[in-house]
C-alpha cells in the first residue's frame, strides 16, 4: 500500500470537517435568513440572492455529502485494518 492509498481515508474526514465547519460559520453569520429569496419572498437584491444559494449548497451538502463521506471513510479505514491484519 502507498503512502497516498493510506492516506485516503484521512482525507475524506479532513474535507467532511471543513464542510460542516463552513456551514456552521455561515449560519452564524446569519446566511440562513437570505434563503427566503429562493422562495420568492423578499426581493433584497444579488448580494442576498447569492447568500442564499451559498447557504443552501452548503445546507444541502452538509446533509447528503458528509455522511456520505464518513461513511466512506470508515469503510477505507475497516479495509487498511483486515489488510494490515492479514499480511
Amino acid at each position: 500500500m502507498t503512502d497516498r492509498n493510506a492516506a485516503a481515508p484521512l482525507y475524506f474526514w479532513k474535507l467532511a470537517v471543513i464542510i460542516v465547519v463552513v456551514f456552521g460559520c455561515m449560519h452564524m453569520i446569519g446566511f440562513r435568513q437570505h434563503t427566503s429569496v429562493w422562495a420568492g419572498t423578499q426581493s433584497e437584491g444579488a448580494d442576498s440572492m447569492i447568500a442564499g444559494l451559498s447557504y443552501i449548497l452548503l445546507y444541502l451538502s452538509t446533509i447528503i455529502c458528509v455522511p456520505i463521506l464518513g461513511l466512506t471513510d470508515f469503510m477505507l479505514w475497516v479495509k487498511q485494518r483486515r489488510k494490515n491484519d492479514s499480511g
